[in-house]
């Protein structure tokens, strides 16, 4: 009996620990698997830290948890399928790949990466996981997209001569995106909704309206918590929706909406540069123009298996 009692007084003197730590609870299902609230709330605090430190201005709550939900889904929809693959990433090739990283931001080796980060707030064993993730889906991609691109040498052909034409000199353009899509298996209304919501963001942009705010808020690209920024590209790296539209823009112009399989589009100009091809051998100059008509295919496919793969998954949003 007394030992009854004691194992009592245990428990409710142990009561008010556990009620402080509420249990995790499920805010989407996707396929087999699902998402913990907890990933949810590690994944927005990320976004918040990544758009401060790129000076945008952080959405609201609602906003930025749609968004983040959002790639969280399409994460683990490609992890899901790298599994079933038999696809991974040894602490050899993460670590490789991590000292690559470490370079291409101007840091001598993996102890400067971790020392940058921590002193960034981000927990290193975290940091280190997520990026094991994207070199993962990375190779995930690789391996199903790239099977599916073919240049051909008469394409590299007529690319050199547009590039011979222009002196050598190839053309640079630093631009932006903005993509609203409808909603899967969507109706001709709903299209015609997104369409609408397209024309009238398109027009707020013209008047000038924050580009990368938008992005952030609206858009589907997987670049949009970046502000839409999808960095340098010649024309012939452009996608090819965009690569005679891009050209003829002006820095800080906005396209018009531009309609693909994949949603409505905006884009806009925010830099312009040239780079000379002079010195390169006519085999270096090949291999340099296979190389960018590969990696726009690349980004084409990439774009339309993404949609495809959400569209065709199961989700269950349980917020």
């Amino acid at each position: 009996m007394r030992n009854n009692s004691i194992l009592l007084i245990l428990l409710l003197l142990a009561a008010p620990l556990y009620a402080a730590k509420p249990l995790d609870s499920i805010v989407a299902v996707v396929n087999d698997g699902v998402i913990l609230k907890s990933e949810l709330d590690e994944t927005m605090a990320s976004a918040r830290q990544t758009l401060k430190s790129r000076k945008l201005e952080i959405p609201a709550e609602s906003v930025l948890q749609q968004q983040v939900l959002g790639s969280l889904i399409i994460k683990h929809l490609q992890l899901a399928m790298a599994a079933r693959m038999n696809l991974s990433i040894d602490d050899g090739m993460l670590n490789q790949s991590l000292e690559n990283f470490a370079r291409q931001n101007k840091l001598k080796n993996i102890a400067e990466l971790k020392k940058q980060q921590t002193a960034r707030g981000i927990n290193w064993d975290r940091f280190r996981e997520e990026f094991r993730e994207e070199v993962l889906i990375s190779q995930l991609q690789a391996t199903i997209i790239r099977r599916q691109v073919n240049v051909s040498q008469q394409e590299v052909d007529h690319y050199l001569a547009s590039l011979q034409a222009q002196g050598q000199v190839s053309v640079e353009y630093h631009w932006a995106h903005i993509l609203i899509t409808p909603p899967a298996a969507a109706t001709s209304e709903q299209i015609a909704n997104s369409g609408k919501q397209a024309k009238a963001l398109q027009q707020q942009l013209q008047q000038g309206g924050d580009f990368a705010k938008s992005a952030v808020s609206h858009s589907r690209d997987r670049n949009a918590l970046k502000g839409g920024d999808m960095g340098w590209a010649t024309a012939g790296q452009l996608p090819s929706l965009f690569n005679s539209v891009i050209p003829q823009l002006k820095p800080g112009e906005v396209s018009l909406v531009l309609r693909s399989p994949s949603g409505f589009h905006i884009v806009k100009l925010l830099e312009v540069r040239n780079n000379t091809r002079q010195g390169l051998t006519m085999e270096q100059l090949n291999n340099s123009v296979r190389a960018t008509l590969e990696r726009r295919k690349f980004d084409e496919q990439l774009e339309q298996w993404l949609l495809q793969t959400r569209d065709d998954a199961y989700v269950e949003i349980r917020l």
